[in-house]
C-alpha cells in the first residue's frame, strides 16, 4: 500500500486534530488511494505493523496517518468516535475549501 515515512507518531495528536476512521477493509482500500492523490504521508510506526486492521488514525491538517492496531490507541480521536471513510472524505473536503481562509470568510 503506502510507504511509511521519518513522521513521528507524535504528528498525529498534534494540536488535538486527529480522527479515527473505521469501515470494512475494502473501503479502507479507497481511502489508501484518496490519501496518495492528497498528499497524505504514513507515520514512523506504520512500518511492518498489523494490517489490515479496519481502522486509521489520521491528522487531516498535518495530512499523516498511521494504520491501527488491536488494542493499542496511538492517539485521542477529536470527537472520541470513529467515522467512516465516507464520511471522513465529506469533512476533509469541507476543510479543504476554507484552507488558508480567514476564520470567518467564507468563499473564496
Amino acid at each position: 500500500m503506502s510507504t511509511s515515512s521519518d513522521i513521528p507518531m507524535s504528528e498525529l495528536s498534534d494540536n488535538g486534530s486527529c480522527i479515527l476512521i473505521y469501515d470494512e477493509i475494502e473501503t479502507l482500500d479507497y481511502v489508501y488511494k484518496f490519501f496518495r492523490e492528497n498528499g497524505f504521508r504514513a507515520t514512523e510506526h506504520s512500518r511492518g505493523i498489523f494490517f489490515p486492521s479496519g481502522y486509521l488514525y489520521v491528522n487531516p491538517f498535518k495530512k499523516v496517518y498511521a494504520f491501527g492496531m488491536p488494542g493499542i490507541c496511538f492517539a485521542r480521536s477529536f470527537y472520541e468516535h470513529a467515522i467512516t471513510v465516507n464520511e471522513f472524505i465529506i469533512i476533509y473536503n469541507i476543510y479543504e475549501k476554507y484552507r488558508g481562509l480567514p476564520l470567518l470568510e467564507m468563499s473564496r
